[in-house]
């Protein structure tokens, strides 16, 4: 308790909460002012968003993973999602409420502490100005009212932030692979997390000693549970990357060819990502899949930047991490968008936002422009998911 009252009382930490409970208020009051002012588009997903309040914030995905929830992994294509969230949501309910409330209760709360690691390692890596510039842009990041929805980012988020703060700022080993272990249970690009562990291990390999590679083994032991899972009643360990190519197409592809056609797709999409009045009008969702690929292909270049600048500034193990979460949508992407999701993906290029942090700390007006700017964008966006509209 002295910990916590101490916690309360740091004013960093005291700036962190109001970023997180105001900017989550932020998006929850814009989409429940979309889902009840704005005509819904004819829903294109199965599994459907569940009954109950606020069942909005539960598209797309948010019907997948309420329904394995409520009834296990009920298909074949159910299987691509990993199990960490939806056992969260399946505890929930079991002291009543509904999963889409449940689902939002747990996207939030993860994201709290979240913030507090990714201020804190910023703080580590740059300073005061940086920390807080950073949380700021992360919880008004576009795709940030992710972070409210029905979806996993949050809580792979809390876990594999938590996993680099644990390492980077507490310097604890164990506590780094606990972290990992629940990222890697909540989604498959948490299996690159094992990058900063090896780092963090090799550095203090005199120190720690070789025994304490069987913490890094155990960091995967989620993953391995889940293979095992799937080996048994599918036949095949990896059968979460099977169902993703049956389901959805994805499958190793030439990124100069996934490259190629995001410019295309994106070029071609403009005509409807500029034009809210086209997207919103009637119950037509095939303007936003259109448009989709226009918003995908700005972040790409807002990545690409990223990635140079922090070469130098990041350590390289955060640097690595970085490219290889983004490089993964990149080399399995759909055959039908090229970048399909990017921009909730991007969350989880978190070690960048410290060096967007750093920049906007900087320069005081630019970091106003490009932050009003971030969360108009997250408006538009938030408007079409939570009316059935692709967004990721």
């Amino acid at each position: 308790m002295g910990r916590l009252r101490t916690l309360a009382a740091n004013p960093d930490f005291r700036f962190v909460v109001a970023v997180w409970a105001l900017s989550r208020v932020f998006f929850l009051v814009v989409g429940a002012l979309g889902h009840g002012h704005l005509t819904e588009a004819s829903p294109g997903g199965f599994p459907r968003e569940p009954s109950g309040a606020f069942n909005y914030w539960a598209n797309w995905d948010g019907g997948w993973y309420t329904t394995i929830a409520r009834d296990g992994y009920f298909n074949s294509a159910s299987t691509s999602f990993f199990p960490l969230y939806p056992i969260a949501i399946w505890l929930g309910t079991r002291l009543g409420g509904g999963p889409a409330i449940w689902g939002i209760a747990i996207s939030v709360a993860a994201l709290l502490p979240t913030l507090w690691f990714l201020y804190e390692l910023t703080q580590r890596l740059f300073e005061r100005r940086a920390a807080r510039a950073a949380v700021l842009a992360f919880a008004l990041f576009p795709s940030a009212f992710f972070l409210n929805a029905v979806y996993t980012e949050s809580l792979f988020l809390l876990s594999s932030v938590g996993c680099i703060w644990a390492l980077r700022v507490r310097r604890n080993l164990v506590l780094g692979c606990i972290f990992a272990y629940f990222a890697m249970l909540t989604r498959n690009v948490g299996v690159f997390l094992i990058v900063p562990l090896a780092w963090h291990w090799f550095q203090r390999r005199r120190e720690l000693g070789w025994s304490s590679t069987l913490l890094v083994g155990f960091s995967t032991s989620g993953l391995l549970a889940y293979m095992y899972y799937l080996w048994q009643v599918r036949g095949d360990p990896l059968y979460f990357a099977v169902a993703q190519r049956e389901t959805w197409g994805r499958a190793f592809t030439n990124p100069i060819d996934t490259l190629g056609k995001a410019w295309t797709t994106g070029v071609n999409g403009a005509q409807y990502a500029f034009h809210p009045h086209v997207m919103f009008a009637g119950n037509n969702a095939g303007p936003a899949f259109k448009a989709a690929d226009t918003f995908n292909l700005l972040l790409l270049f807002v990545l690409a930047f990223l990635l140079v600048l922090a070469i130098g500034r990041l350590p390289l193990d955060l640097w690595l991490y970085s490219a290889l979460v983004m490089a993964a949508p990149i080399l399995t992407p759909s055959p039908f968008w090229a970048l399909t999701s990017f921009s909730r993906y991007f969350l989880a290029a978190f070690p960048l936002f410290c060096i967007v942090g750093f920049e906007l700390s900087r320069r005081w007006i630019v970091r106003w422009v490009i932050l009003a700017a971030s969360a108009t964008w997250g408006v538009y966006l938030t408007l079409l998911f939570v009316t059935w509209r692709w967004v990721a």
